[in-house]
Formats: C-alpha cells, sequence, structure tokens
C-alpha cells in the first residue's frame, strides 16, 4: 500500500542537527542525524526504535523560523578548532524538510508501527552527489564527521553501540 508524501507529512515530524562548516572562505554543509516520529510524540527521553544507516544525509534541509524578524540560522563551526567535536555534539535541533529517501522510511515506519527512528550517515556532509560527497569526503583529511569515529553516533562509544539490541538498516542509496 503506497502513501502520499502528502499523508505522511500528516503523520510524521522530521528534525535534525544541522551545522556548517567553515574552511577558510568556504562553508560545507553539515547535519549530524535526523530523527523521525509520529506527530505529537515527546521524543526527549525516548530511544529510537531503529536507526538506518545511510551514505550522505541527501536533500533534507532544515526548516529555520524567523525569531525577531531575523531567520534563524545554522550554527558554524571552524574546522580548525580544536573543540569541533564538542561543539558539533552541542548543535541545536531544528524541524526538518524530508527528502524522498526519508519518505520511504516514514512507509517503513507505518509497516513496522514504529513511532521513533533516527538516521545517521557514514558522514556527515550534505551533498546528494555521490562522486562529489567522495571527493569532498576525502579532501577534508579529517574524520570528526565520520560515523566511525569512535566518539560519534556510529563508534564504540556512541549510540549505536549502546543500543546495539535495537534495529539498524543500512543503506547506501534509494
Amino acid at each position: 500500500m503506497f502513501i502520499a508524501s502528502k499523508e505522511l507529512k500528516k503523520m510524521y515530524s522530521t528534525q535534525g542537527s544541522f551545522y556548517n562548516l567553515q574552511i577558510g572562505r568556504k562553508e560545507i554543509k553539515c547535519r549530524r542525524y535526523l530523527d523521525i516520529f509520529q506527530k505529537g510524540l515527546v521524543i526527549k527521553n525516548l530511544l529510537p526504535e531503529a536507526f538506518f544507516v545511510m551514505m550522505n544525509p541527501g536533500n533534507s534541509r532544515p526548516i529555520l523560523k524567523k525569531k525577531d524578524k531575523q531567520e534563524e540560522e545554522i550554527e558554524k563551526y571552524n574546522i580548525n578548532d580544536p573543540n569541533i567535536l564538542k561543539m558539533i555534539k552541542k548543535t541545536s535541533i531544528c524541524s526538518a524538510a524530508p527528502d524522498t529517501t526519508q519518505y520511504q522510511v516514514m512507509r517503513l515506519m507505518k509497516i513496522y508501527d514504529w513511532r521513533y527512528v533516527r538516521i545517521l550517515n557514514l558522514s556527515d556532509l550534505r551533498n546528494t552527489k555521490s562522486n562529489e560527497f567522495i571527493k569532498e569526503y576525502k579532501n577534508l583529511n579529517n574524520t570528526f564527521h565520520s560515523i566511525f569515529l569512535g566518539e560519534r553516533e556510529g563508534g564504540t562509544n556512541g549510540t549505536l553501540y549502546k543500543y546495539r539490541t535495537k534495529t539498524c538498516n543500512c543503506r547506501l542509496g534509494c
């Protein structure tokens, strides 16, 4: 049974931890993770019922609100800051516009009756073109944006390790 994205938007909310990396004059858009959950569900102290690990954050983007007549800004971090990993972990969460792949995840949530899932990516770099993503990943020559870093969600000290009894679905594209 196919569920249109218009209907899925009525059932589920999305929010993510978005930030930008400053590398000299260049700014790279990133997302640490994305949560998808049933509308009205308070997820603050809940564990996701499933995790999805994908290559990159895709086309999802933050939905920025206006505060005092100014648009909310995404936090920016300098790649050379020695505290960058700590700062990234404290990045605020905002509503997110889902992409096609995330609508597919919502359809799975409906089938499996999951109320809350988290999407992690091999890297935080928000680049939808695989070839460009790989080049950008290699050019950074730094791993703080990767889940393979032990301190991150996917590493041995991170979320996936702590909750290894949860469902984990790994995908490298849809």
